[in-house]
């Protein structure tokens, strides 16, 4: 089947690779799993990305089994990218436009740090970039609907993505755009592909309007399933039939990792910057009191509250020349070592917290935004608390290195284990954390397991990085066991298993816990109006086809 699909790949001047050294480098990302692809396939236009659909739509006639993945930088931790047929390398489809007022255009391979450089230069923002910016692309934000720090005040990637250009399942090219009413009946009558997704979506919305709003999961953050609750932006049916608001399938597509169709251009909608105040640092040292500091602190609209633990900062102590390479701070490395010093002297007094709560505010002027962080700190600070904001630089710059390092600083030891991405995207509400945290403690010690944790506090959104051996045969059925114990205890605590790092092959077959079967059948019969073939991305989001224990990696 593949020699026959190179060959038309061939003829139409693609650039397609089946050399068994590149496809091994495509069967694995940042997650715990390993998937061969059979063929690699690199389009360098969106024309040639509509040749490639179209011509595996033509296949699936003779080999149903077929399918389309995209990956951007394999940087994903649920094994989204990963599959067993064709994956679309989109590397190369990485055109930047300039920022133009309140817009800056991408295609889905640039890595957003270029386009934070020139948000930077024009003081234009983008509030909800995750914590791995610099490696990550765009696309691959889209695909997941990412939700990084700034979340807590600015919400997913979908609130600000204006506009996407998608290539469905027909090789047609589309837009998908916010729509009035009048705008979404003169598309449903074009009678294209996006058309009977649009009619699919509206005649459900009018027919089930309150079971879709009530679709949406409860926490703070969540990328799990479609988000077709967020697709009508209106107070009600009548509202939005009478002109108010707007029939937004964008928040379908985000998320959807790549189910759907084939993202080929991407247009942002941007802020102006905000200042933030100085760095509010809440050091926990009993950890019952953590729950209660963060529902304090949440009174004043923080657009940040991170924190790590103190594995991740004991690590970063005794592993000094990691951020020497990690961070290529080669030049001025006495100068980070010394505020790493500063640290630990001057904010902990010499002794490591539990967790430490790192905290900023953000106004449209210095002083407003500083004024609610002294505020926040009289209510934060007092017994026993050593709560303090950091005006420093350098104090600053180690602190966000050790949080933004901390999945990295977790493979450093033991030497032959690696951090595990299983169980790292469960949100439980705030008031939970202390009870949950001490469970979670409490089971990683039974089994045996040593982890670092790092998150988004103010979400109730911890990443949780146990180390295993790979190698070691009975790391899979251990995998699978302790997620499904630790997916179970999330909901017990009224929280999720898939705050921001989407289902792929991890958490599609645990999806009942968080959805009905009436919602899940919803969820299967959008994919399926949108992709009756099944050739982009199968086994993701509905319709699991990967054993988790069979999948997963057997080398560190």
């Amino acid at each position: 089947m593949y020699t026959k699909v190179a060959r038309t790949f061939g003829e139409l001047g693609i650039e397609f690779n089946t050399d068994q050294q590149v496809l091994s480098k495509y069967a694995v990302d940042e997650s715990v799993f390993s998937v061969m692809p059979q063929m690699v396939v690199l389009p360098k236009s969106t024309q040639e990305v509509q040749s490639i659909v179209r011509t595996v739509r033509d296949y699936t006639k003779d080999y149903p089994k077929i399918s389309l993945t995209v990956r951007g930088a394999g940087t994903g931790l649920s094994g989204g990218s990963l599959n067993d047929s064709i994956i679309m390398d989109v590397q190369h489809l990485d055109n930047l436009g300039k920022v133009e007022g309140d817009f800056i255009t991408s295609g889905p391979g640039r890595y957003y740090r270029d386009i934070h450089a020139q948000l930077e230069e024009s003081g234009m923002y983008f509030p909800p970039y995750p914590s791995s910016w610099r490696i990550c692309t765009i696309g691959g934000m889209v695909a997941n609907d990412a939700a990084g720090p700034n979340s807590l005040k600015y919400g997913h990637t979908s609130n600000f993505v204006h506009s996407l250009e998608v290539v469905l399942n027909d090789g047609g090219l589309y837009m998908v755009e916010p729509l009035s009413y009048t705008q979404l009946q003169e598309a449903i009558e074009k009678g294209d592909r996006l058309s009977e997704i649009y009619e699919f979506l509206w005649s459900n919305l009018e027919t089930n309007y309150e079971f879709i709003k009530n679709t949406k999961p409860e926490s703070s953050k969540n990328t799990s399933g479609y988000e077709l609750w967020d697709v009508l932006k209106a107070s009600s049916l009548e509202a939005f039939k009478s002109g108010d608001g707007t029939f937004n399938a964008i928040h379908a597509f985000c998320g959807s990792q790549g189910t759907l169709g084939i993202i080929t251009n991407i247009t942002l909608q941007l802020i102006e910057k905000p200042q933030h105040s100085d760095l509010l640092i809440v050091p926990i040292y009993e950890l019952d009191t953590m729950g209660q500091i963060i529902i304090e602190l949440l009174k004043y609209k923080p657009y940040n509250i991170e924190l790590f633990d103190k594995r991740s900062y004991e690590l970063a102590r005794s592993h000094q020349d990691f951020f020497k390479d990690f961070f290529e701070i080669k030049k001025d490395f006495s100068v980070f070592k010394k505020n790493l010093k500063r640290v630990h002297r001057k904010l902990f007094k010499s002794k490591a917290p539990q967790f430490t709560l790192m905290v900023l505010f953000d106004a449209y002027t210095q002083d407003q935004a500083n004024l609610i962080a002294h505020k926040a700190l009289d209510t934060v600070s007092g017994k026993n608390r050593r709560a303090q904001l950091v005006k420093h630089e350098g104090m600053k710059d180690v602190l966000w290195r050790i949080r933004g390092s901390s999945y990295s600083l977790a493979k450093l030891t033991p030497e032959n284990d690696r951090p595990a991405a299983f169980l790292e995207d469960i949100v439980v509400p705030p008031e939970q954390i202390p009870t949950f945290l001490e469970q979670v403690q409490k089971k990683l010690a039974e089994y045996g397991l040593s982890y670092a944790v790092h998150g988004h506090g103010g979400n109730g959104h911890f990443h949780f990085y146990p180390l295993f051996d790979f190698t070691d045969e009975k790391t899979p059925e251990r995998i699978f066991t302790i997620a499904q114990d630790f997916y179970k205890m999330a909901q017990e605590f009224g929280g999720n298993i898939c705050g921001e790092h989407n289902d792929g092959i991890m958490r599609t077959p645990f999806m009942p816990l968080q959805f009905s079967e009436p919602e899940i059948e919803l969820f299967r019969r959008f994919e399926h109006v949108c992709d009756p073939e099944d050739i982009f991305n199968p086994g993701k989001k509905v319709n699991p086809k990967f054993d988790i224990r069979g999948s997963i990696r057997i080398t560190n």
